[in-house]
């Protein structure tokens, strides 16, 4: 991971440091997640540079669709043409951070803390940019995946201790439709 990130980095300042026009661009969204389990918000915030027709940065956000998460992600935009109103498709691929890493589950009066490790987190969109003077206002459609998984350690009650404890593990696959208004200057 730490390589990818690394040729990535030198790809992009490669990029950024030849003989063409590079410019720095924020993109700054929000938005709605939909999916089996909820409509949830979303931001985000994508940072990187521009030549010509592509766009490539790195982007974080709040993600509150089923569990609060922080992704953070690699993402990666093409533009149909340098025009002020365009067509354009873009790639995030990286990783999902929980706000809170425990849960409090009560059962049978019994607390179980579990513990949420990082995952995977993508998406694909296909959006439009109105260009501005000062900026572009952005609006997307697309697809987005989060991926987490939980371990709950509990302890079984029982009338002599030691009471004997129980693991179990969850994955969680959240497919949601993702629909983002921004602004990019």
């Amino acid at each position: 991971m730490r390589i990818g990130a690394i040729i990535i980095a030198i790809l992009i300042f490669n990029f950024a440091s030849g003989q063409t026009k590079v410019k720095f661009h924020s993109q700054n969204y929000i938005g709605v997640l939909g999916g089996e389990a909820e409509v949830a918000f979303q931001f985000q915030s994508i940072n990187g540079f521009q030549r010509k027709t592509w766009f490539g940065g790195i982007g974080t956000g709040v993600d509150y669709y089923y569990q609060r998460s922080v992704p953070l992600f690699l993402s990666f935009s093409k533009y149909i043409n340098e025009r002020p109103g365009s067509l354009y498709i873009s790639l995030d691929g990286g990783t999902n951070f929980l706000w809170d890493k425990t849960t409090g589950n009560i059962f049978n009066g019994y607390r179980n803390d579990g513990d949420f490790s990082p995952s995977l987190y993508y998406g694909a969109h296909v959006g439009y940019k109105i260009g501005y003077k000062k900026g572009s206002m952005l609006m997307t459609l697309g697809y987005t995946h989060k991926k987490f998984k939980e371990k709950i350690i509990s302890t079984v009650p029982c009338l002599m201790p030691p009471c004997p404890e129980y693991d179990e593990k969850y994955d969680y696959n959240l497919n949601r439709i993702s629909f983002r208004l921004g602004w990019m200057f």
